[in-house]
């Protein structure tokens, strides 16, 4: 199956003089000189392919353009666009790069002919894993030395370390099972033996099995022996915890592999703290830190999308919105570059949630994806969880045989639902 991988950085412009990086998936906030500050590690393998970027606004008169290239383990690949003066959008639809679980990963902007115009970017990329009914997950966070434990979502490009779980949980749209747990560690290891940080998967505020321990002198780790089931509207986050009292820092890239019980979904999540209840909340389908998911500055969470559907959006805000009576409500919406789509519902009155299983819409290759939470009649301030799924119709293995005796749910790992021709089962 393919899976979607988005990012963006609508916070601040890429530089108009200088090579910048970020992570490649979800993007943190700002761009970095250093590649090395955000670089997502690969919890299996696959291939890596249709690189689409999206500006905020063209690169200002030609020949200034600006460059987008996938990295793999510090050094250039193939997988690259350039998008010239008088246009916003590039692609590279051809060119496919294989990478390996533990490879570290990142996108690089090079402005090209001083570009005039300093611009926002988004940007998205197609995962197909070499297992069958593989996505990925892939978030950035930090190994603090100075806390016993604390936690992040899932989804993060930012080295922070948050103490209250509830802030970094993450809904899930969707149900499927968590795999293949990659650990890296950017900058340094742990300290001095036996020294370590142990990093586990949280299902509902509980640990899972799913987990792995990094002693000093190490800088990668990983578990790919648990495997965690999820079903729909759990939450997700991860949790590190100290051992043996380490002595460094760390900023760190964490994945894992998500096989859904859908074939084709891929996940869409993010978390909103203290909405405001007087003007218009701007978040994203996925954010690099929760604490900062939804402000009201227009396009805040604009990521980059490729061709799938989107679908199953989900919400649930931490308080009902009711302080005088039913109107007191949110409205969400998801957007395709800016504009509304159907994807959308309320959370109103004494109510917390809102489900759409039903609604899909369609994106493209370039389009850029964002939320937007609405208020009506000063609802009471909560914080919100919000997710989706993204799906792509996965492509026929060509296998064909007769099977007797049995009523199989998948066959070959896919779901007879997913297969083009089924006969006599």
């Amino acid at each position: 199956m393919d899976s979607v991988i988005v990012g963006g950085v609508y916070q601040n412009n890429v530089s108009t003089t200088s090579t910048r990086y970020n992570a490649l998936s979800v993007g943190n906030s700002s761009w970095q000189s250093s590649e090395s500050a955000y670089q997502n590690v690969v919890p299996t393998d696959g291939v890596i392919k249709k690189l689409s970027v999206r500006l905020s606004a063209d690169a200002g008169t030609s020949p200034s353009a600006y460059r987008f290239t996938l990295r793999l383990n510090g050094v250039s690949t193939a997988l690259t666009c350039t998008i010239t003066a008088d246009d916003i959008t590039g692609f590279d639809l051809s060119n496919e790069v294989s990478v390996s679980a533990g490879d570290l990963v990142n996108i690089m902007c090079e402005p090209i002919n001083s570009p005039s115009v300093a611009v926002k970017v988004a940007w998205s990329v197609i995962f197909t894993p070499t297992a069958a009914n593989e996505s990925v997950v892939m978030g950035i966070g930090a190994a603090y030395s100075g806390s016993t434990v604390y936690m992040q979502p899932i989804f993060c490009a930012n080295n922070v370390y948050i103490s209250t779980e509830a802030n970094t949980q993450l809904l899930m749209p969707t149900s499927g099972t968590f795999k293949k747990l990659y650990v890296a560690f950017l900058n340094g290891d742990p300290g001095t033996s036996p020294s370590a940080y142990t990093v586990t998967l949280r299902v509902n505020s509980a640990s899972s099995t799913l987990a792995c321990t990094i002693v000093a002198d190490n800088t990668t780790g990983n578990d790919t022996g648990h495997s965690v089931h999820v079903d729909e509207n759990d939450l997700i986050s991860i949790r590190t915890t100290r051992v043996s009292s380490p002595s460094n820092t760390l900023t760190m890239a964490y994945s894992m592999v998500f096989s859904p019980d859908t074939d084709g979904e891929s996940l869409l999540a993010s978390y909103g703290g203290s909405l405001s209840n007087s003007a218009v909340n701007y978040g994203g389908v996925v954010n690099y830190c929760n604490q900062n998911s939804f402000l009201t500055t227009s396009l805040w969470g604009m990521k980059g999308i490729n061709t799938c559907s989107v679908g199953k959006f989900h919400v649930k805000m931490d308080s009902e919105p009711y302080v005088n009576s039913d109107s007191d409500k949110f409205t969400y919406l998801i957007r395709k570059n800016g504009v509304g789509t159907a994807l959308t519902g309320e959370v109103a009155g004494h109510s917390t949630t809102f489900t759409d299983n039903t609604t899909t819409v369609d994106f493209s290759a370039g389009d850029g994806i964002d939320v937007i939470a609405t208020p009506n009649s000063l609802p009471l301030v909560s914080s919100v969880f919000i997710s989706a799924i993204a799906f792509i119709t996965p492509t026929s293995t060509g296998w064909s045989h007769k099977i007797y005796g049995v009523t199989p749910s998948k066959v070959m790992g896919i779901p007879t639902t997913s297969i083009s021709k089924i006969s006599s089962i």
